[in-house]
C-alpha cells in the first residue's frame, strides 16, 4: 500500500469516528461523560449513554465491521436474561477502536434489538484496535462463584446439584422434553434457585460423602442431584437406594443394585464398555423403579426406548416435570 492509499485509509477512519462520536452524543445526557486520556497513543473516552434498540442497531449496521462471529446461543441467554428482569448494570462496557468499530459487546447490541428494551451501559471509544486481542483472558465466572459469594457451603458441589435438578425438572433427562426452554441456569439465576430446594443442602452433602464411600464410581453431583429428586418421593427409599448403590453394603441377591453396580464398575477397567452420560440416568432411574417394586433382576437391561420416569413411592408421588 503507498503512502497515498494510507493517508486515504487514515481519513475514512477519522471520517467513521467522528460519525461515531457524533452518534454517542445524540444519547448521551449531559454530565455522562466521565473523561478522556491518551493511551498508547490513543484517544480515548469514558461515557455513560444509554443504549436504545435503535442505538444498537445503528451500531450493528455501521460500527461493526471487524468483530467476531455472532454467537446465537450467547445472544439467546442475554435475550433471556434481559426479557426476565435479571440483567443489571455491571460495569463491563462497550468498546469501539479508534477506527469506530465495536471492539465489545455486539452481543449485548444485539439483545437490546432483539427484546426491544434500552438499557444503559458505559461506553469506551478510541481503543487500539490490537486491544481485541486482551478481551475476555480472564477466567469466566461461574455458578459455584456466585454461591461461594452469597456464603453458600460446598459451593462448587451446590452447583452442580442445581444445574442437575433443573435439568431435570425441565426435561432434559425426564420423559418430558421442552425443546423451547432452556434447560441450565444462568450465573444470575442460580442463587435464587438454590434458595427455592427445600433441603437441598443435606442432599449436597449426601452427595460428596457417598461419591467418596463409592471410590470415585459415581460422582457428587449425580448422587446428589438423584438424592434430592427421589427424596421429593420418598425420601426413606433415596438414601438407602443411593447408600446401596455407593457402597455395595447390604445388598440381597438379584438386587437390581448389584446389576447396575457391577455394569458401573465394568464401564471403569472396559474402555470399550463405556457408558455415556445419558445411558447412566437412565440406569439408574430404571433401577430406581425395580428398587421401589421390590424386583429382582438377574442382568439390569434398558428396555427399548426407554424415557426416565421417577415413579415408584408408596404414594406414587412424581416428579414435577
Amino acid at each position: 500500500m503507498n503512502n497515498e492509499s494510507k493517508t486515504v485509509d487514515i481519513d475514512i477512519d477519522k471520517q467513521k469516528f467522528e460519525e461515531l462520536i457524533d452518534l454517542l452524543d445524540a444519547y448521551t445526557t449531559i454530565g455522562s461523560k466521565v473523561g478522556r486520556d491518551v493511551i498508547d497513543g490513543h484517544e480515548c473516552e469514558v461515557r455513560f449513554v444509554l443504549v436504545t434498540p435503535d442505538l444498537a442497531a445503528e451500531i450493528l449496521e455501521n460500527h461493526n465491521s471487524e468483530n467476531r462471529p455472532f454467537s446465537q446461543s450467547n445472544v439467546a441467554k442475554l435475550v433471556k436474561e434481559i426479557n426476565s428482569g435479571n440483567w443489571s448494570f455491571n460495569g463491563e462496557p462497550i468498546s469501539f477502536n479508534s477506527k469506530a468499530n465495536v471492539s465489545n459487546g455486539q452481543h449485548r447490541l444485539q439483545a437490546i434489538v432483539l427484546t426491544g428494551i434500552a438499557l444503559r451501559f458505559l461506553v469506551t471509544t478510541g481503543l487500539d484496535p490490537k486491544s481485541f486481542a486482551t478481551m475476555d483472558n480472564g477466567r469466566k465466572r461461574t455458578g459455584s462463584d456466585v454461591l461461594a459469594i452469597a456464603g453458600v457451603g460446598n459451593y462448587t458441589t451446590a452447583a452442580s446439584v442445581c444445574k442437575f435438578v433443573y435439568s431435570f425438572k425441565n426435561g432434559n433427562f425426564g420423559s418430558v422434553y421442552r425443546a423451547s426452554e432452556s434447560r441450565t441456569l444462568t450465573n444470575t439465576q442460580i442463587e435464587s434457585y438454590y434458595t427455592t430446594l427445600t433441603n437441598v443442602d443435606e442432599s449436597i452433602k449426601f452427595g460428596a460423602a457417598m461419591s467418596k464411600k463409592s471410590n470415585g464410581l459415581l460422582k457428587a453431583t449425580i448422587l446428589g442431584g438423584f438424592h434430592y429428586l427421589l427424596s421429593e418421593i420418598d425420601e426413606v427409599l433415596a438414601d438407602e437406594f443411593l447408600t446401596k448403590l455407593s457402597t455395595g453394603i447390604d445388598l440381597k441377591q438379584g438386587s437390581p443394585i448389584i446389576s447396575l453396580r457391577n455394569r458401573l464398575l465394568k464401564s471403569t477397567t472396559d474402555d470399550n464398555y463405556r457408558i455415556t452420560s445419558e445411558t447412566l440416568m437412565k440406569l439408574i432411574a430404571y433401577s430406581w423403579e425395580k428398587f421401589v417394586k421390590n424386583e429382582t433382576v438377574k442382568n439390569l437391561k434398558l428396555p427399548e426406548n426407554y424415557e426416565i420416569n421417577l415413579y415408584g413411592s408408596s404414594n406414587q408421588k412424581t416428579l414435577n416435570f
